[in-house]
């Protein structure tokens, strides 16, 4: 887009005043993730790292460019974001197909709304305040990402 064409916007910042300096730490580090709490990548992270990269389930993850862990109400949710060759419902079912081989103590574990979310429907505070986990396979193993792999978003 030409910035004569946004001579008629007021910028807006959207990131506020109390999240500015963890954004700028973020995008600084932008190629390092925060680790994950030990609990987590035992009972969460391991698990369903195991379900995504599963040789049967290398096309299902392709769907997706990051895989989210944040708080909510008290259980970790899961947000698998699709990346832009996919549609929210692709999305979501490769999600569901996925979530089918997760033990049931995980599905059990996660917050309800756990999912697929689109890429162009992740609110960027969602994405700086969520832990990344890195399973998607350019940023887990690069050599095992395929050339129409979706890029991390990181």
């Amino acid at each position: 887009m030409p910035k004569i064409d946004l001579v008629d916007h007021a910028p807006r910042q959207i990131v506020s005043g109390d999240d500015w300096s963890e954004f700028r730490l973020r995008l600084g580090q932008r190629y390092t993730r925060d680790a994950v709490p030990e609990e987590l990548v035992k009972t969460v992270e391991r698990p369903v790292k195991k379900v995504v990269f599963a040789n049967k389930n290398r096309e299902l993850a392709d769907h997706f460019t990051d895989f989210l862990l944040r708080e909510e109400e008290g259980q970790p949710m899961l947000r698998a974001v699709t990346g832009l060759d996919y549609t929210q419902d692709q999305g979501e079912d490769a999600y569901d197909e996925l979530e089918r081989e997760f033990p049931d103590e995980v599905v059990e574990l996660l917050h309800p709304g756990s999912g697929a979310v689109h890429i162009t429907d992740l609110h960027f505070l969602v994405w700086l305040k969520s832990t990344k986990l890195g399973l998607d396979a350019a940023s887990f193993d690069p050599k095992r990402a395929g050339p129409d792999t979706s890029p991390p978003t990181r």
